[in-house]
């Protein structure tokens, strides 16, 4: 049976609430929310703002939220929930997406294995499985796992994704980027297929189709946080700023917490500082005073204006935040005001939900001061060595360097150190003068890079 027809006609939202969502259900939940504004909206009141974990809440409690801040797109948060969610299947299934789109391929392999042992017949557990194992490293595992997925669907998108990452694990870059584009022939929104062939893009220096591959992904919901991130360094190589900055704040909208995107949105808006452009200027001045405009300056109904007032919606800028789902749930406010209120915003080149979803304007002062400048929180204590648990950003590199930790995924000090020197130049525009930083400050804390390995 197909995930579509186990999954049709069910309420996956409720399923959730009620503790009842099945494994393969989980995806499913991701797809409608992406799809649906009323969808997004209820998920977003049940998995919660996107704060800590409460130190006493409940393993029910986090797999709920664990579940729904995967399905809006917040990975890294998801985990810590779902770490507290206990050991079901639905809880370590979840456990490993949110591990393999944060980029914790170790992480993922331990949950899938276990998931494995639960019930090995279960196709979701074996995808999950080949995945991570080709992620880590582990070439063989990965084979194995996927051996029994091919039988029958050699031409499924998800299969011929992992047999992409096999061939990108031996080097074989053309075969990865064959199966890579033939699973987006077969499904042109698989998202993980389309990050990786955009990834390889930019990795051959193909930085143009790399930026449309991206772009794509972009357009997709949830944000895939880690496409923004390559996509907004892309657009600071090219000089273009604004569009770089866009990219961070994005990520910022989805992840309030991601320290890598704070850090750059700084980068690129002192850059913008030094390269000025008074066109978009003009425009940002121009969308910021119609936003402005009081709903008072225009004629509505004494019901309209009455319900709007009730809301606290006192310009076009608090009334674009709105969804329709939400005016209409407001007592006495029904369809002939709906329609009115829309005709007044299309005549200024605006709709309803715009900025939600699609962050149209630029965040407001109070927004940056508190989601962008404020004080990273520090880093988890690490039960091994203080010392490797420290953040990178701790080390103060310069913007190269950060640019290369970023595109590595290197996020502590002991990742850095867990690199060679063979490995850190091997990224893009990453040379001899960024190592020597790198490995003076590593020195600095008594560390040093991993030896590199020597030639056969």
């Amino acid at each position: 049976m197909s995930t579509e027809t186990a999954t049709e006609g069910r309420d996956l939202i409720a399923a959730l609430e009620a503790r009842e969502i099945r494994p393969e259900e989980i995806a499913a939940l991701r797809r409608n929310t992406a799809c649906s504004e009323a969808e997004w909206i209820r998920l977003e009141g049940l998995a919660g703002p996107p704060v800590p974990v409460p130190e006493d809440a409940d393993r029910s409690v986090c797999l709920v939220r664990g579940i729904g801040h995967w399905a809006l797109g917040r990975a890294t948060l998801a985990l810590d929930y779902l770490k507290k969610a206990g050991s079901s299947e639905v809880a370590l299934y979840a456990y490993a997406l949110a591990a393999l789109e944060a980029h914790r391929p170790a992480q993922a392999l331990e949950a899938a294995e276990k998931l494995v042992a639960k019930d090995e017949k279960q196709r979701a557990f074996r995808e999950v499985q080949a995945e991570a194992s080709a992620r880590s490293g582990d070439v063989a595992a990965a084979q194995a796992a996927l051996k029994p997925l091919e039988k029958g669907h050699a031409d499924d998108p998800t299969v011929r994704y992992l047999r992409g990452l096999l061939r990108e694990a031996d080097g074989d870059w053309a075969g990865a980027l064959e199966q890579y584009e033939g699973a987006l022939e077969q499904d042109p929104q698989h998202a993980r297929a389309l990050f990786r062939l955009a990834y390889l893009m930019d990795l051959r220096g193909e930085d143009q189709e790399a930026m449309r591959l991206y772009e794509k992904l972009r357009s997709l919901q949830p944000t895939y946080i880690h496409a923004l991130v390559n996509l907004g360094l892309l657009y600071e190589d090219a000089e273009d700023y604004p569009s770089a900055r866009s990219c961070y704040e994005a990520i910022l909208r989805a992840d309030p917490n991601h320290q890598r995107a704070r850090l750059f949105l700084k980068d690129a808006s002192s850059a913008m500082n030094m390269y000025y452009d008074e066109e978009q200027e003009r425009r940002d001045d121009k969308l910021n005073a119609v936003l402005r405009t009081p709903i008072t300056d225009f004629e509505l109904s004494v019901r309209s204006r009455n319900c709007l007032a009730k809301m606290n919606i006192q310009t076009l800028g608090d009334l674009v935040e709105k969804s329709e789902q939400e005016l209409l749930s407001y007592k006495n406010f029904g369809e002939t005001s709906l329609l009115e209120i829309k005709e007044i915003l299309a005549s200024k080149g605006l709709r309803l939900g715009m900025r939600r979803r699609e962050g149209y304007s630029a965040p407001s002062p109070a927004d940056v001061i508190r989601n962008v400048f404020v004080t990273p929180p520090p880093p988890a204590p690490s039960a091994v060595d203080p010392a490797l648990a420290t953040s990178i950003t701790e080390l103060g590199l310069s913007m190269r360097s950060r640019k290369c930790m970023a595109s590595l995924n290197i996020q502590t000090v002991g990742d850095l150190a867990a690199k060679s020197e063979q490995e850190l130049l091997t990224v893009k525009n990453f040379g001899q003068t960024s190592l020597d930083e790198v490995k003076a400050k590593l020195a600095e804390r008594g560390l040093s890079l991993k030896p590199d390995e020597k030639s056969p």
